[in-house]
Parts: structure tokens; sequence; C-alpha cells
């Protein structure tokens, strides 16, 4: 509807006008202290930053769609690295010892989150924050939240869940206690409620129930499934080929033990197959079947800019993915014990 050009050689492009009649004819509706409207913009052709046009072409961002809390520390615990920089900045000639930067490397120092939670109590994300003393300035992207994983996986890397619904969410920032690891209120001024809405950019506006938080769940447990049996693939994948390696140099090894471990490799070949694709196959074109790691990358995908999130299509193809890992479990446990018994008659 309008473009915007500067001087330079950049572009605004503002594709629903209608959007600013509305807010500047009734902005009372828009600019209410107890209810704050964000517009999601339409997803970009090719996903995030530049999508298919490559890494070459500038596009600057969208304006920001999180919301942001604003909170004021009165003061912080202080650590053994912040007493150093203020001797530093006191005194001339101050060097540390050796042993007082051994102490600051060691200290446990305290992490902070902030929780985000329905008004029925049900939490939908967490948040790690950086907090200083005096004004701090906490987004959050609206999103359901996702527990990274310490794992080397690449699901493990999806942070991100479906835009929460309209309505009223309660914020409280917490402080992890460096003896026992337990999460406690932190006295710093963030223990509120935000009531969100949408400006709606032709699309429905999200559903929001128990049914879809439940839904939410059953999705984060499939991840985390899949991640926990990718992760132990892997490290069986890595005992077989190094038994292979040294098959060669086993005395103790008869014929049978031998085509044992030639019939775990193929097998072993064919879980891969299932959980990340049959890469051989694609690499000349042929037709594959999907990998369960790309139909759990589809269903996130898809729902990344969905204001449905998660429908029934999305549940289907969660629960097809499940149902297939469960067939894997049984054959990775046997895998796992013959191996042993070989292991176990290793020179």
């Amino acid at each position: 509807d309008l473009v915007v050009a500067t001087f330079g050689r950049g572009f605004a492009i503002c594709d629903d006008y209608h959007l600013i009649r509305e807010m500047k004819s009734n902005p009372k509706k828009w600019i209410n202290a107890n209810q704050h409207a964000f517009f999601l913009p339409y997803e970009k052709l090719g996903g995030k930053g530049n999508g298919f046009r490559g890494a070459s072409r500038f596009q600057g961002n969208n304006l920001d769609e999180k919301l942001k809390l604003y909170v004021y520390v009165d003061k912080l615990e202080s650590t053994l690295k912040d007493s150093r920089k203020s001797k530093e900045k006191k005194q001339d000639d101050y060097y540390p010892t050796l042993d007082e930067i051994r102490a600051e490397t060691e200290e446990l120092v305290s992490n902070y989150v902030m929780k985000v939670k329905t008004p029925s109590g049900n939490e939908i994300s967490t948040l790690n924050v950086k907090l200083q003393k005096g004004w701090n300035t906490i987004s959050w992207d609206l999103r359901l939240g996702l527990a990274p994983f310490a794992l080397d996986n690449q699901a493990g890397e999806i942070v991100y869940g479906p835009y929460v619904a309209p309505g009223t969410y309660n914020f409280s920032l917490l402080k992890s206690d460096t003896k026992t690891g337990t999460l406690a209120p932190l006295d710093a001024g963030l223990n509120g409620a935000v009531n969100l809405t949408y400006i709606s950019s032709g699309s429905d506006l999200v559903r929001f129930n128990e049914t879809r938080l439940s839904n939410w769940d059953t999705i984060k447990a499939a991840r985390k499934d899949f991640i926990t049996t990718q992760n132990r693939f892997k490290e069986l994948e890595k005992r077989v080929n190094k038994a292979i390696e040294i098959a060669p140099w086993q005395t103790k090894w008869n014929d049978a033990d031998r085509l044992q471990l030639i019939q775990s490799e193929k097998a072993i070949n064919k879980i891969s197959y299932k959980l990340n694709g049959d890469d051989p196959i694609v690499k000349y074109e042929f037709p594959t079947d999907k990998s369960l790691q790309s139909e759990l990358f589809n269903v996130f995908y898809a729902m990344k800019e969905s204001l449905q999130a998660p429908t029934l299509g999305h549940m289907e193809s969660i629960s097809e993915i499940r149902t297939e890992m469960q067939k894997i479990h049984p054959t990775l446990f046997v895998l796992e014990k013959q191996l042993e018994e070989l292991e176990l008659k290793m020179n």
C-alpha cells in the first residue's frame, strides 16, 4: 500500500495500510495503559533473514514485536569479579593475585530467570535474563517457550513455539540459589500482569485454551524424546564403528560374533535413514521417505508464524513421529545389549 524511499538505498514497505488508518481514527482502542497491542508481521518467503535471496542482500528488521518489560533493580549480590573491578578503578597500582583470579573463576554466581504464566498458573515460557543494578529491559517474544537442550543435536536448537493468544499473562523474576539450586522470587518490582492483544493482519486470532496447552506439552515431549533417542543412537553408532575398526585384531571373536557385528552395522544404517534421512539417495535426487527429524522441523516451522497452532494437522504429524520413535527404541536396546557382549570379549 505504501513504499517509503530514503536518499540512501533503503526502502520501507507498508503492505497493509488500513491498520494505520484504523489506529489514527480510534487511537484509544490501541493506546491503552491496561492493554498492549502488537502487530505480527507476515512470515517472509523462505524463513528467517533474507529467506531464499542469500546473505548478500541487505534487509532491515521489522519493527520489534517483542513485549518489553522495564524493571528497576535496587541491589544485586556483589561478586568477586565486581569487587576486583571496583578495586581496579579505585587503586591505580592494584593487581589481582593468582588465588584471587582462581577464586573468581570458581565462584558460583546466581542466575536470573523470568517466568511467564497464565492466570490459572500454567507456565508457558521461561527466559534467562541478565540483570544489572538500576534499570533493565527484558524482552519476551510473545511465544510459548521451549527449553534449550545441552545436547549436541539440531532439534535442540529449536527454542521457539507458536504465538500466545490475546489475554492476561503474569510475570515474575526469580533468582537461583547457588547452594541449593532452587528458584526464589527476586524483589525487583516485576511481579505483575500484562494484558495483550494483536492488531490483526487479516488472519484469525489464535485460539487459546487448556487443550492447546496440553497439545503443546505433547509436542515438547515428542521433541525431547527425539533428541534423547538421537543422542543415544549417535553414541551406539560410534561404538559400532569403533568395533568394526578393531575387529581384525580381536582373536577372541568367532565368526558368529563378526557376523553379528555386520548385522548391527546394517541395522544402524536403517535407523540412521529413519532418524536423519537417506543422504546417499537424496544426493542423486531419488525420492525417499521423510526422516523423523525433517518431519519434526516441518511441524515447528509450520507453527512458527501460525496464529492457530498447534492445529489438528500438527498433532497428527507429532503422533506419527512418536509412533515411529516407539518402534526404534526396542531395536536400539537389542543392539546395545549385543554390542556389550562383544565388548566384553575384546582383547
